[in-house]
This record gives structure tokens, C-alpha cells and sequence, in this order.
């Protein structure tokens, strides 16, 4: 926020944690001689504490996606999905479902956290090996091969009529998969699998709330619709003068 609005690096002056019965005081001496105060706060203490002078931003936006009739030809009428369709079969990555509990460790191991560490280095959030298992159980994981090669996999479950695409990963971490469009063909595999099963929604997660967040609008491609996140239950909230 403070990049798009000052146009230089601004001094920020951060308060760190702050009772809530004192919360409203604190931001209010501030907000005299601050140009922006940003308040990540949980949405019953911003009842509590902020007046209307405050906008609530959600830290996280959910997007689902509903599942259309024919994936291949839903991509072939949209220019951007084609392009990356058009890589990935280059690539000859295929699809391949697995529900065998080995397979989930050697994802988590040698996939999930190389790939994540190394993509997001210092603010990457690793979701823990417990979580992620309970989320294979309730569904799979789908993997894109190159041959025999298992290039790239995404975690999976399903809840109802809704597939969610939970994390994924690349094997060792590397990035070059990306490049031949292993991300996209996962998403490509997860919607002609979610329609074999029933599903009629794919749940791609939590993007940050920024129309120019590159996550987001590569999941507006898919028609996703910008839902509110189950993942938190913070907002960040601005005011200014």
C-alpha cells in the first residue's frame, strides 16, 4: 500500500501489540501527525476499537471458480489459457491421481517445502506436515508427468460439490517446471478431474486483496469470483486525511 501511495520510501513508526482497550486511544494520538496508520486487526476487536473513519481491507480473498463442461475447449477460447496450454503440452506433461499415503510424504518432502522455501524464501508460511496430511485424506494428490518423471504435484481435497487446490510443488523445488507451464496444466488436470467426480467449483485458496496481485488474476482467468478467504479472520484497516 505505502509503494502505491508515497513516492518515496515513508518512516513508518510500527506500535507492535497493543491491549485492546487501549487499541482506540493509541491510533487516535497518532493519527495527527501520521499520514497512513495500517491496523491489522481481528474483525470483533476492530468493531470494538475503530469508528468509521477506518476501511476495512480483508488481509486474504478467497477465489472459486465454477467447473466448466470441457476444460480443453473452455481454455482454447481464451487467448492467455491457450498460450499456456499450448506450453504445457509442449512440455508433454500429463496427468496422473494418487491417493497412496507414500506418495503424500514424498510430496511434502521433496516438492512442497523445497519448492515454497525457495519461491517465497523469507516470507514464505509453511503449512505443517499434520494439516497438509489431513487434507490429502480428504482428497489426493494429482501429479503432472513428463514420461515417468513426476514433474509437479498439487494437494487436493474435496469438501461436497467443491474441489480445493491446497498447495503444490515441484520436484526438488526447482522452478524451471513453471516455465513450461506445470502450474498451469495442474489446474487444467484438477478441473477435468473435479468434473469426472461431481464437482462443480474448484477453491484455488487465498490471494492477497490487489487487483494487480499476479496469483489473483491468474485465477480471474478461470472466471474465479472473489470470495471472502476461510483462512483468516483479520482485516487490514486504513485511514487516512
Amino acid at each position: 500500500v505505502a509503494q502505491r501511495f508515497f513516492a518515496e520510501e515513508p518512516a513508518a513508526e510500527v506500535l507492535g501489540r497493543v491491549p485492546v482497550w487501549r487499541l482506540a486511544g493509541e491510533l487516535l494520538r497518532h493519527r495527527s501527525s501520521v499520514d497512513l496508520v495500517v491496523a491489522r486487526l481481528d474483525r470483533l476487536s476492530a468493531a470494538f476499537a475503530l469508528d468509521a473513519s477506518y476501511v476495512a481491507v480483508p488481509e486474504w480473498v478467497g477465489a472459486h471458480a465454477p467447473v466448466p463442461e470441457d476444460a480443453s475447449r473452455f481454455c482454447r477460447d481464451r487467448n492467455s489459457l491457450l498460450h499456456n496450454m499450448t506450453r504445457a503440452r509442449r512440455a508433454g506433461l500429463q496427468p496422473c491421481v494418487s491417493h497412496a499415503a507414500r506418495d503424500f510424504e514424498e510430496f511434502y518432502d521433496r516438492m512442497y517445502l523445497p519448492f515454497i522455501r525457495r519461491r517465497h524464501a523469507g516470507q514464505s508460511v509453511v503449512s505443517n506436515r499434520s494439516r497438509l496430511r489431513r487434507c490429502f485424506r480428504q482428497g489426493g494428490l494429482m501429479w503432472a508427468l513428463r514420461g515417468e518423471e513426476r514433474v509437479a504435484g498439487g494437494l487436493f481435497r474435496t469438501r461436497r460439490r467443491t474441489l480445493a487446490l491446497v498447495v503444490i510443488g515441484t520436484a526438488d523445488g526447482a522452478l524451471d517446471p513453471l516455465r513450461d507451464g506445470a502450474a498451469f496444466a495442474l489446474n487444467l488436470f484438477l478441473f477435468e478431474y473435479a468434473r469426472t467426480i461431481g464437482c462443480t467449483v474448484v477453491d484455488f485458496g487465498g490471494s492477497r486483496p490487489s487487483p494487480s496481485d499476479g496469483l489473483l488474476r491468474s485465477k480471474a482467468c478461470w472466471d474465479a469470483r472473489v470470495v471472502a478467504s476461510r483462512t483468516t479472520f483479520y482485516d487490514l484497516c486504513l485511514s487516512w486525511h
